[in-house]
Formats: structure tokens, C-alpha cells, sequence
């Protein structure tokens, strides 16, 4: 009796090393599939970031610009730009360092102007840079 009994529990446990081992696959794999999508989810943080932080130092770029040629203070307008080679120059280079990038310059006047640099990202859609800031002694 104690041979069928044996017999009888061994067929029962029969298949169960595969099965774990089934089950411990299937765990790691989806393990891994969250270690990739948040791999992923990091590198489009990282490079919205990065546009942002480009977009900020380029703004700063032009009010340093704007600093050095205060008496043409006047002609950094989005319109009038294209007259001063450091502002040409620096739009283009807005151009070229985010995608799509574009510029707008508003001098508010007595020294007031707003810098918006606009980007436009595949998957999030179009950003906005505002700088507000005075430029005068």
C-alpha cells in the first residue's frame, strides 16, 4: 500500500518543477519589460529637459546681446533682427540647436523686452520659452 500511495502523490507533483519554472520566466520577463519602458519614459524626460534648458540659455544669450548694444536696443525687434548680424546670427542659431525652433522679440519699451523662444516636439507638441527682463542702466 505505502508503494501505491507514493506512486500516487508523485504523479500529483508531476510537471510542477515545469510549471514554476514557467511562472518564474513569466516574472522576470515582465520584470524586464518595466526596466525598458522605464528606460524609455527617462531618455523623453531627459530630452524635454534639454530643450527647455536650451531655450533658457539661448534667451539669456540674447539679453547678454542686448546688454552689449544698448544703443541699438531698438532694432531687437522679431521684425528688425534681421538688421543687426549678432541677432541674425543668434536666431539662427535658435534655428539650428532646438527643433523647429523659432524666435519672437518684443521690445516693451524703456528698456522692457520678452524673449519667446518656441519649439515644437514630436510627441509633446509645441513649448514656449518667456523671458521678461529689463535691459538698461
Amino acid at each position: 500500500m505505502m508503494k501505491l500511495r507514493m506512486k500516487g502523490s508523485r504523479a500529483r507533483q508531476r510537471g510542477s518543477v515545469l510549471l514554476e519554472a514557467v511562472v518564474g520566466i513569466f516574472v522576470l520577463s515582465f520584470g524586464v519589460l518595466a526596466i525598458v519602458g522605464l528606460q524609455a519614459a527617462m531618455n523623453h524626460a531627459q530630452g524635454t529637459a534639454k530643450f527647455r534648458a536650451d531655450a533658457a540659455n539661448l534667451a539669456a544669450e540674447l539679453v547678454g546681446l542686448m546688454w552689449v548694444d544698448q544703443p541699438g536696443l531698438a532694432f531687437y525687434t522679431t521684425d528688425q533682427c534681421k538688421t543687426r548680424s549678432a541677432c541674425r546670427q543668434w536666431a539662427a542659431k535658435v534655428a539650428s540647436a532646438i527643433p523647429k525652433g523659432e524666435t519672437e522679440i518684443l521690445n516693451l519699451g524703456s528698456g522692457a523686452v520678452e524673449i519667446k523662444v518656441k519649439w515644437t516636439s514630436a510627441m509633446e507638441g509645441e513649448h514656449v520659452y518667456v523671458l521678461r527682463t529689463n535691459v538698461n542702466f
